[in-house]
């Protein structure tokens, strides 16, 4: 069975947003009487298209916060299922390094190896 990212070493550390957002979704049934699961499937079959019609509709229809009804736009629409997860989180990680060095930025690659 292959080792997890957080059982493997890796340069990067998890964000402490990780640790947030897995308290968000654990307390999330409680104060909203849905789980992750529920949103997501309700907001699939009766909610808007976009991600901001979505995040109104969200405030706006079930009185859900700023916060909340961001991140179940997002997650409705495949968008930061990393920051849920240390071990998914650290594997976007370095995406997102690979990302930040693409094209004319590779070459300030150096520099960011020194730290």
């Amino acid at each position: 069975m292959p080792k997890s990212a957080t059982q493997t070493k890796s340069i990067y550390g998890v964000h402490p947003g990780v640790a947030i957002t897995q308290k968000w979704i654990a307390e999330l049934e409680e104060k909203t009487g849905r789980t992750l699961h529920e949103w997501l499937r309700l907001i699939k079959k009766e909610g808007p298209l976009t991600e901001q019609e979505r995040r109104d509709w969200l405030k706006t229809k079930y009185g859900l916060g700023t916060n909340s009804a961001w991140w179940l736009a997002e997650r409705s629409l495949g968008k930061g299922e990393e920051m849920g997860d240390p071990d998914q989180y650290l594997r976007a990680a370095e995406k997102y390094v690979e990302v930040m060095f693409a094209g004319k930025k590779e070459t300030l690659r150096p520099i960011y190896r020194r730290f």
